[in-house]
């Protein structure tokens, strides 16, 4: 194992640390206009929770390396963004294009947890690797959630359509 090998394990946890933190303002300005839907509310507020838990764990795993996250930007900033702005639009169909923009920064952050777990075992911190197995089972949890929701939102909003004309 190198130097430069760990530098960019770092970086990897760095922008997911990041990732979470972006993520967690989105989800409190979404839980923030879902009054009229309180059990949707109340699963993105634990979601909320559990973003802002994994936040904390990648900083822990972070500073395990000898790093901190002290002002963190990173390039997936930039991929949130265009999701937030995505999610943020005022349109008639808001719940659905943000339960699909939820849906896919889901598996981004799979995908981005496969990649780190698969660095931090490489590079022999398995307790790393294994922190970040554990946040994929539990952003799977929530994929699996919000793919049923886009189901009955995607038929909610048809219906509001038909019942507007």
């Amino acid at each position: 194992m190198n130097k430069d090998q760990i530098e960019t394990l770092v970086t990897w946890l760095k922008d997911a640390y990041a990732m979470e933190q972006g993520i967690a303002e989105v989800l409190e300005r979404q839980v923030g206009q879902m009054d009229d839907m309180p059990e949707a509310q109340e699963k993105m507020q634990e979601h909320l929770e559990l973003t802002k838990t994994h936040a904390e764990q990648i900083k822990q795993c972070v500073e395990r390396l000898g790093e901190d996250v002290s002002r963190v930007k990173s390039g997936i900033a930039s991929v949130l963004g265009a999701v937030q702005g995505m999610s943020t639009v005022m349109a008639k169909d808001k719940m659905l294009k943000n339960a699909m923009a939820n849906y896919a920064i889901e598996y981004f952050e799979i995908a981005c947890y496969l990649a780190n777990a698969e660095a931090a075992r490489m590079l022999g911190y398995d307790d790393i690797a294994e922190v970040c197995e554990s946040i994929i089972e539990e952003e799977q949890e929530m994929a699996d959630w919000l793919e049923e929701q886009i189901a009955f939102v995607a038929r909610h909003e048809l219906n509001e359509a038909v019942e507007s004309e």
